[in-house]
């Protein structure tokens, strides 16, 4: 999804099992994807080490429609209904802009 020298970081959060009775929680099979963009720069004189750099943040919604089968997912109201899942389904996020903020760094 990127371009080099960019890498994206993706973590899949689903629902935990003590949360499933918890009202809006969402259904079993839906997922809430985090993506952060980093940027990655090396050095002439350590060309192995890579600085990486956040560049951006993404987080979009699985919901797959498998909670309570109330239909309730019109507009953001609705998709609350449906989880957070449901939310960024309906919602995504992509916050990415001209600042970067250090991340870490990889060998």
């Amino acid at each position: 999804e990127c371009n080099p020298p960019s890498v994206k970081n993706v973590i899949e959060w689903t629902r935990p099992e003590w949360a499933s009775s918890l009202p809006f929680s969402g259904g079993e099979s839906s997922r809430v994807l985090q993506k952060v963009c980093c940027e990655g720069s090396a050095t002439k004189d350590n060309p192995r080490q890579v600085d990486l750099k956040i560049a951006g943040l993404e987080l979009s919604g699985v919901n797959n429609n498998d909670d309570d089968g109330s239909g309730k997912n019109a507009g953001i109201g609705g998709s609350l209904f449906n989880g957070p899942a449901g939310f960024f389904e309906s919602n995504p996020v992509k916050l990415q802009g001209p600042l970067t903020t250090p991340f870490g760094k990889f060998e």
